[in-house]
């Protein structure tokens, strides 16, 4: 059972549209939020999502999911980073 109370409301709201977009099925949940919603041992602010597949195609579905939270798709370099004025959700290729 997911531990939701340990990850920010709008946080969690992001993650769950994201996981429901069938062209982000390629990433998964890593690092310490996905930890603490298993365990429920600390409160988390960001979302650490990787792939092991190129990420140019996933701009268009991420900037329309953003929006809708009324953050700004910032950056691609490496990694994609989507910021909102207290948190970081940054997804990243291996």
């Amino acid at each position: 059972m997911l531990q939701k109370n340990t990850v920010e409301k709008t946080a969690f709201e992001l993650l769950r549209t994201l996981i429901q977009d069938s062209q982000m099925d390629q990433f998964f949940l890593v690092g310490g939020t996905s930890i603490a919603l298993r365990l429920g041992h600390r409160k988390s602010i960001d979302l650490d999502l990787f792939t092991q597949n190129d990420i140019d195609f996933i701009h268009e579905p991420v900037n329309l999911i953003v929006g809708k939270f009324n953050w700004e798709h910032i950056e691609k370099r490496l990694h994609d980073m989507i910021k909102n004025p207290q948190e970081i959700y940054t997804a990243y290729p291996i």
